[in-house]
C-alpha cells in the first residue's frame, strides 16, 4: 500500500447505492467511501492522487482507461457517474491479504479491527456508547495515571492479541512495557473493556469471539458492558489458564469491581445512567 492513502476522505453523502458487506477473498468494499463518488471528484483532487494505470477526468468523474485491474479480470466493478468509485478499491489490499502494515496506513476514521488477514468493520457507536466509554474511561484513567501503572486508551488505541490479530478496544489499560514504540499497537494489555452493541455480530464478538481471544492472548481481565441488559460482566484469568474465569455479573444496585485493580470500582446503576445522559 502506498503512503498516499492516508489522505483518504470519508465522504459524508448518504449511503446509497448500497455497499455490500465484503468476505474473505472480496475487494473491501466498505472502504470506498474514502473517496468521492463518480460526479463528485475535484479537479484538485484528481489532480493531487497518484493513479495506476491511465485515468482521465471530466466533469466530476474519472473514467479509468486501462485499469490495473480490469472488471474482467477480477477486478472491481465499473462505475458511472452516481456510483462509488469501485475501481479505486484496487489501492487496498483484498480481505484475506492485509498485514499489519497495511492495517496501520489507515486513516484514523476507519473503525476496524485486523484479524487474520481481513478487516473487520465494527458498527458505527450511538451517544449511549461514546457515554459508556467517557465515563468508564474518565474514572479508570486517574487511577492509573495516580498510581503511575502504565496508559490507559480508547477506541482509536490498538492492541495486538494472538498472532495476526490487532484490534481497538473501547477502552484499555497498558503497561509501559506493553507499549516499546507508542505509533505502534501495543504487545496485550491488562485490562479490555468493550461496550456491546446491539447487533448480533457484535454481541457475538464481544461475549465469544472477544472473550476466547484476549484469554489466549493472556490479557488478565476483561470486562463486558451492556447497556440492553444494563449489566457488566467482569472476566479473570487464573494462573497459567488460557480461558476467563467469571468474577461477576453485576447489575443495577451493585458495585462492579476488578480482581487486578481494586481501586477500580464501578456503580454500576450511575455507569448506566451516564449512557443515558443522566449524569
Amino acid at each position: 500500500m502506498s503512503a498516499h492513502t492516508t489522505s483518504f476522505r470519508v465522504d459524508q453523502q448518504a449511503e446509497t447505492p448500497p455497499i455490500p458487506r465484503s468476505q474473505r477473498g472480496d475487494w473491501t468494499w466498505e472502504l470506498v467511501t474514502q473517496f468521492p463518488r463518480q460526479g463528485a471528484w475535484s479537479e484538485e483532487e484528481y489532480l493531487g492522487r497518484e493513479f495506476e494505470g491511465l485515468v482521465e477526468f471530466t466533469d466530476g468523474v474519472l473514467d479509468f482507461i486501462h485499469p490495473l485491474y480490469p472488471p474482467e479480470e477480477g477486478g472491481p466493478p465499473k462505475s458511472v457517474r452516481g456510483d462509488w468509485t469501485w475501481e479505486m478499491l484496487s489501492e487496498f489490499p483484498r480481505q484475506g491479504e492485509w498485514t499489519e502494515q497495511d492495517y496501520l496506513w489507515l486513516p484514523s476514521d476507519v473503525r476496524a479491527d485486523l484479524v487474520d488477514g481481513c478487516l473487520e468493520f465494527r458498527t458505527m457507536p450511538t451517544w449511549v456508547h461514546a457515554w459508556l466509554v467517557d465515563w468508564l474511561h474518565d474514572r479508570l484513567k486517574v487511577i492509573i495515571r495516580q498510581r503511575r501503572l502504565g496508559f490507559t486508551g480508547t477506541d482509536s488505541a490498538r492492541v495486538r492479541t494472538i498472532e495476526g490479530r490487532v484490534r481497538e478496544p473501547d477502552i484499555v489499560w497498558i503497561t509501559a512495557e506493553q507499549l516499546p514504540d507508542p505509533k505502534r499497537p501495543s504487545n496485550g494489555a491488562q485490562m479490555m473493556i468493550e461496550i456491546v452493541s446491539k447487533g448480533y455480530n457484535d454481541h457475538q464478538r464481544d461475549y465469544q469471539e472477544k472473550r476466547t481471544e484476549y484469554a489466549q492472548s493472556a490479557i488478565p481481565e476483561y470486562w463486558i458492558v451492556d447497556p440492553e441488559t444494563e449489566t457488566i460482566t467482569v472476566l479473570t484469568l487464573p494462573a497459567a489458564a488460557n480461558e476467563y474465569a467469571e468474577h461477576g455479573v453485576f447489575r443495577i444496585g451493585e458495585t462492579a469491581t476488578s480482581v487486578l485493580l481494586p481501586e477500580f470500582a464501578v456503580d454500576v446503576t450511575a455507569c448506566f445512567a451516564a449512557g443515558k445522559g443522566e449524569t
